[in-house]
């Protein structure tokens, strides 16, 4: 008897954890929002290299340039992405400051001589991920 009224007793003791009970109808491998686990469905964009239009080049100042084009291969679901260009301080470091040009392609100006460098950051804006494509070098020269 008093085994029993030992294990009443914790049976209605509150426990540490503000959680509720999960129920057996959760999938315990996708993140419901409060359990803390990673949602494996969510998807990272990645950039098709063959599909994609990022090679650097060399234009003649006032030529008009070849658009510089990202394609994301898409994957688990049907994502929809976010595209932001940015120019680069230098051909290695991804940093620098966003040209206000949020599409998929982005053709670089040439009016100035000079060695400009681009790259694209892809979002996928439902999943907090994003990918940032290669750095292109352009070159601006005098005819």
């Amino acid at each position: 008897m008093a085994i029993l009224a030992v294990s009443l007793f914790f049976a209605g003791c509150p426990t540490d954890d503000p959680q509720p009970p999960k129920t057996e109808t959760e999938d315990p491998n996708t993140d419901d929002g409060d359990n803390g686990i990673p949602d494996t469905s969510v998807e990272t964009p990645e950039i098709d290299l063959n599909a994609s239009q990022l090679l650097d080049a060399e234009y003649e100042v006032g030529v008009d340039a070849d658009p510089l084009v990202v394609v994301v291969v898409s994957k688990a679901n049907s994502a929809s992405y976010t595209y932001e260009w940015w120019q680069a301080e230098n051909a290695v470091d991804a940093s620098g400051v966003p040209i206000d040009v949020t599409t998929a392609d982005f053709t670089p100006p040439t009016g100035v001589e000079g060695d400009y460098y681009y790259y694209c950051v892809v979002k996928n804006p439902d999943a907090g991920t994003q990918t940032i494509s290669r750095i292109v070098t352009i070159s601006v020269v005098e005819p």
